[in-house]
């Protein structure tokens, strides 16, 4: 069994009634990526959902209790709340912020909720660029508040 499944089966394990969601983002289409680089001629052949698992909804974002959940895209963080003018989850940067912004109609916030993963694991073997600085942490929301707990360690 992969990490990826029994990352879900403890999920599932500790909230059984609990809908599992992941959100689609460019990580999980790198393989198809480097399929269309490398041997182009077998692309007709992988599936697209070669990570799908049984029970587990794979969602471009989605929205819950007004809150938007999204990978992300945008290059700059705090833009990812302002464009949907809604409270905003996303980790595509990597790192770790929580930022607030006011519209007409009221305060809503942007939680980068940073990076969770083995840095040693080949799949995270990304050249280094200054601009890199990976945060360990984790992003709760609890009634529509958000808290951002950074993990130990780098």
């Amino acid at each position: 069994m992969t990490e990826y499944a029994k990352h879900f089966q403890e999920l599932r394990r500790a909230a059984p009634r609990a809908r599992c969601i992941e959100i689609a983002s460019n990580h999980g289409d790198r393989l198809l990526k480097r399929i269309r680089e490398r041997l182009p001629e077998i692309e007709g052949l992988v599936s697209q959902d070669v990570f799908r698992l049984e029970g587990v909804e794979r969602l471009p974002e989605v929205r819950i209790d007004g809150v938007q959940y999204m990978h992300g895209f945008r290059g700059r963080a705090q833009e990812h709340a302002k464009y949907n003018q809604c409270s905003t989850v996303h980790g595509h940067s990597h790192m770790a912020s929580l930022v607030w912004h006011k519209n007409g109609r009221g305060a809503y916030f942007n939680l980068e909720c940073g990076w969770l993963g083995d840095e040693r694991r080949e799949c995270f073997a990304y050249r280094e660029q200054s601009l890199t600085r990976w945060i360990l942490s984790v992003g709760l929301i609890t009634n529509g508040s958000p808290t951002l707990l950074k993990y130990p360690g780098k």
